[in-house]
């Protein structure tokens, strides 16, 4: 197993990183666990790039000092094979490993999130806050948790007063600007429209921290609700109902076309770096690419509409009501619905889902539509296992493919 593999698992991680306790976490301390929160692994579409290879780390260490007295650090980096390289991102800590080095930085330094370390800290994060947030909290909040993290991307944490509880986004680069302002335009159409999925309500921005506030939306994650089979048909049902309101609604101006040309354009590089990474995959990489630019000319020209982008399980709430609550709308975008649906239906299944969207739209389900973006849904998966993993299963990955290729018979 390569190093790059071993930091990416936990137990493995533990083994490679626990003779050098002293430098991550202090003088005199042993290090007990290592916990991987985020583990992706950064490759190229040209062979001849693969020596660039490296992984994106962000993980928690555990561990004690001499006398006894836990510590915890989160750290967050990028580990290459090879000798330590000068030009390590501008990361000011570097690790020496067997056959690979390690640059990082502790938490809650980013240098791209510089609002983070403020927010992380209560005091900080209370003196940031808007004042409709603190109306919404009912008074200065008493935790904040990190959530989410992509180093160098955004963070999410949340920001809670007893029961009541709010989201911090913050984001590299400005962006919290133009995510702010798509977010209350389609916030301000959905809550006029009877059953559509609501979204949560923007609670100000901070310019200089690169965060919005966001209301937390009532309900549980349906990825738990599913787990139950007595009522997993009818949740899915609602699902499609709620995406059918969704995928009516009218978009707001400045959102960019998810154009079909440039998801596959996305979807061959997958598949060639799939190919690149696991040469046993290459035939039906090669195949599936094939068989998918053929198939795109022959696709209809329907009018796009208001499309999430990135809809699966995590991103859905429901309340007792059966009311869907919609996250996390970074990826907003106008496009084919059948995208959205295909996303949610090779995470959860379509028994249901593509009954209760039609009953809600004005247009009917295009079957071969909905087969192509199917099949970019089933690349999608086989390249989120084989980044997340970096040492991914082989067998797995083509079972992912063989799915795919049946999307498209």
């Amino acid at each position: 197993m390569s190093v790059l593999a071993m930091l990416a698992d936990s137990a493995q991680a533990l083994q490679v990183l626990a003779p050098h306790a002293d430098r991550l976490l202090g003088a005199s301390h042993e290090l007990t666990g290592v916990q991987v929160l985020r583990a992706w692994r950064r490759t190229w579409a040209k062979p001849a790039q693969q020596h660039r290879e490296y992984l994106d780390l962000y993980v928690q260490l555990q561990g004690h000092d001499a006398a006894g007295t836990a510590t915890q650090v989160g750290i967050h980096g990028i580990a290459r094979q090879g000798s330590v390289r000068p030009d390590a991102s501008g990361y000011s800590c570097c690790l020496e490993l067997p056959g690979a080095s390690l640059s990082y930085e502790r938490m809650p330094f980013d240098r791209h999130l510089p609002g983070l370390r403020t927010l992380l800290d209560i005091r900080g994060c209370t003196h940031a806050l808007s004042v409709p947030a603190l109306r919404h909290l009912g008074g200065t909040p008493d935790a904040v948790a990190l959530v989410s993290f992509r180093p160098g991307q955004r963070a999410v944490l949340r920001i809670s007063r007893g029961p009541r509880a709010l989201y911090a986004k913050v984001y590299a680069a400005g962006r919290h600007a133009l995510h702010a302002e798509r977010l209350a335009a389609v916030g301000a159409i959905a809550c006029r429209v009877p059953d559509c999925p609501a979204v949560p309500g923007l609670l100000g921005q901070n310019a200089r921290r690169g965060v919005i506030w966001l209301a937390e939306l009532p309900g549980r994650n349906v990825g738990e609700l599913l787990a139950d089979p007595g009522t997993a048909a009818n949740i899915r049902r609602r699902l499609g109902d709620a995406l059918g309101h969704w995928h009516r609604l009218p978009p707001p101006p400045g959102l960019a076309l998810q154009s079909r040309a440039e998801l596959l354009t996305e979807a061959g590089r997958k598949l060639l770096k799939l190919g690149i990474a696991v040469p046993s995959l290459a035939p039906a990489t090669r195949t599936l690419l094939y068989r998918l630019r053929h198939r795109l000319p022959q696709l209809p020209a329907l009018a796009p509409s208001l499309v999430h982008g990135d809809v699966h399980p995590a991103q859905l709430l429901m309340d007792d009501e059966r009311n869907v609550g919609l996250c996390d709308l970074d990826e907003l975008a106008i496009g084919d619905p059948e995208r959205d649906l295909a996303q949610l239906c090779e995470r959860i299944g379509g028994d249901g889902v593509l009954d209760g969207w039609q009953r809600r739209t004005a247009r009917p389900l295009d079957a071969g539509l909905f087969a192509w973006h199917l099949a970019l849904s089933r690349v999608d998966r086989a390249y989120r296992d084989f980044s997340s993993a970096a040492n991914a299963d082989a067998i797995a990955l083509a079972e992912h493919l063989r799915a795919a290729h049946g999307s498209l018979a």
